[in-house]
């Protein structure tokens, strides 16, 4: 009996002193679980206000994102399903960022497997698109823009209807569907408008001023760029405001102030450099390598070149890969190393040829979501009026037959739809083909000729002077069977390529038989004109391909009338070719390698003397 006293004073001694010793011990069963409630909360709440900030400084602190999003996943407490959920987002738009697109998808395809709600999916989904448009998987691009538009306009925020009417304005201008680009643009300003937020003007006036330098109407693009670095600088959005010193420098390099265009361009890499955006960073490096080329200032383009060349053939994105390669062979063209220069020519155009099969993929993407739309609203319409025969046939079984012949017109309407729709863009591709020619990618006589009239038409209401030059490789024939067909097929390339460039915005270059070109000009004078025969001229001096030096020539006939005399347009061109085609003639007959232009005949003068002048000697 005293024993178990003893033991009972020993245990209330102890239940004393672990309360004064360890206060916590003094609590209640219920007080414990209030408490350990407590704190679950107060870490969730936290978890969120994180990843809150991330979603912040996604645009504006990537180093802060980053290590926010480190701190998250390294958390010892398990995140709950929507927190997981938000945290896989913001790692797909940091992947994206750093451009490991694959990775960013594959992330976005595993969340959206795991059926997320109708928020994350859409975020999820409109990624995905992003990412397809850069991969220029535009059939996936225009899929996933489609299933955004499936869903209902409330379960929508603001913010994400501003991001896919962006989104939807890029790959539109990209299909050169500008006005349809130029309507989804003008949505996205007018969300921008009633928010009253300078970060959403910022990005709704660059992607207006993208459409208008898209579409060449650089005026306009300057007055919307300058009105987004205004709001970009105020949101202080870094990356927009780059882009938008970007799209400003595309103004200046129109109008030749090549210093102003690379004040901007300096400007803008400085910002990408600060967010860590190659693929920005690479872009603008090359803009500004081009600007110090049209200033022939190629040794800051040299050193600016050989930064970024690495970085811009490691990313291997298409349209940064042929400008690059152009540039190189500019600067190798002008260091004298012919042969570097014509490889680096040859990889510009591969380049191309893979730019422009995108651009077909983009247009058939584009056609293939207009038609499936068509079919979607024709389902719909079939869907209702099956719904209504239903109920027709269970109310009036006299309407049977009259609803089956209904449905049968409406399946064969569509099926006739669908036919005309196949054969009208396989024969709009046709036709787009048939307007070049295959080899040199100049216009093709047929089609060359209907434009060159419709600018002599110009010509005549604005009574400004129309040019014709006539242009013949000499010995062409020669130079075949010395090397082979196919080097002078890539004689052809190249030569064909300078003209195109010289001539330029000035007029039209036409490939009018195997070795003989025509350019027509619509507002060059005498002086002008003449200045870039010489130039068409000596585009054969010192040429080398395969690295060998080919000793070839050219001779040219040309003339330079006003043909407000004239009434006929198809007569004017052909007088004005048949000209220039006398003066080519003279030229050859004179021994090649020289330029005539035409000269009216005089009354004392034989006609056998073709009445034609050499004017080379002036020059």
């Amino acid at each position: 009996m005293a024993i178990s006293k003893i033991i009972f004073l020993l245990k209330i001694i102890g239940s004393l002193v672990l309360t004064f010793s360890f206060p916590s011990f003094a609590f209640s069963q219920g007080e414990l679980v209030e408490v350990t409630s407590e704190t679950r909360v107060q870490q969730t709440r936290t978890i969120d206000q994180m990843l809150d900030q991330a979603e912040l400084s996604i645009n504006t602190n990537m180093a802060e994102m980053e290590q926010l999003l480190t701190t998250i996943s390294n958390m010892a407490k398990p995140l709950d399903q929507l927190q997981r959920h938000r945290l896989m987002l913001l790692q797909a738009n940091q992947l994206i960022l750093e451009t490991e697109f694959e990775q960013a998808d594959a992330i976005l395809a595993q969340l959206m497997g795991q059926q997320p709600n109708t928020s994350t999916m859409i975020r999820a989904t409109y990624f995905r698109a992003h990412i397809a448009d850069i991969l220029e998987n535009y059939g996936q691009a225009f899929s996933y823009l489609h299933r955004l538009d499936q869903y209902p306009r409330l379960a929508i925020s603001r913010h994400q209807q501003f991001k896919t009417l962006t989104l939807a304005t890029n790959l539109y201008t990209k299909a050169k569907a500008y006005a349809l680009a130029l309507g989804f643009a003008r949505r996205a300003l007018s969300i921008a408008r009633q928010g009253s937020s300078a970060q959403m003007m910022c990005y709704a006036l660059r992607s207006i001023t993208n459409i208008y330098i898209n579409s060449k109407e650089y005026d306009k693009a300057k007055s919307y760029a300058s009105q987004s670095i205004e709001f970009c600088t105020d949101a202080k959005e870094p990356t927009a405001l780059a882009n938008s010193y970007v799209n400003l420098s595309y103004w200046y390099r129109e109008h030749q102030n090549y210093t102003q265009q690379r004040q901007l361009l300096t400007q803008a890499i400085a910002l990408f450099q600060q967010q860590h955006f190659k693929l920005s960073i690479n872009f603008a490096s090359l803009l500004l390598v081009e600007a110090y080329i049209l200033e022939n200032d190629f040794v800051n383009a040299g050193k600016i070149m050989t930064k970024v060349f690495s970085d811009v053939e490691q990313l291997n994105v298409l349209s940064e890969l042929m400008l690059g390669y152009r540039l190189k062979a500019m600067l190798f063209e002008n260091s004298g190393d012919w042969p570097q220069a014509m490889v680096y020519f040859k990889k510009f155009l591969a380049a191309a040829s893979d730019v422009n099969g995108n651009t077909s993929k983009l247009n058939q993407a584009y056609l293939q979501m207009r038609f499936d739309n068509k079919i979607n609203q024709q389902s719909k319409v079939i869907n209702k009026i099956e719904h209504n025969n239903i109920k027709l046939m269970i109310k009036i079984e006299e309407l049977t037959n009259i609803l089956i012949v209904v449905c049968a017109l409406l399946v064969l309407s569509i099926s006739f739809y669908c036919f005309t729709f196949y054969r009208r863009s396989k024969t709009m591709t046709t036709v787009e083909r048939s307007n070049f020619d295959e080899l040199t990618q100049l216009y093709n006589a047929d089609y060359g000729f209907s434009l060159a009239k419709t600018m002599l038409e110009n010509s005549e209401s604005s009574e400004r002077p129309f040019g014709v030059v006539y242009i013949n490789i000499d010995f062409m024939s020669a130079v075949n069977n010395s090397f082979s067909h196919d080097f002078g097929d890539i004689l052809l390339q190249a030569f064909a390529s300078k003209i195109k460039c010289l001539v330029s915005d000035d007029g039209i270059v036409i490939r009018h038989s195997g070795d003989s070109f025509i350019a027509c000009t619509r507002s060059l004078d005498t002086e002008q004109l003449t200045d870039l025969i010489i130039k068409i001229h000596q585009c054969l001096d010192g040429i080398m391909i395969d690295r060998q030096k080919i000793i070839v020539s050219c001779s040219i006939g040309w003339t330079l009338e006003h043909c407000e005399q004239y009434s006929n347009v198809d007569q004017t061109l052909s007088l004005l070719i048949d000209h220039a085609t006398e003066a080519l003639e003279q030229a050859k007959f004179s021994g090649r390698n020289q330029w005539l232009r035409y000269q009216p005949a005089k009354s004392n003068e034989p006609f056998s003397e073709l009445n034609i002048r050499r004017i080379g000697d002036n020059f």
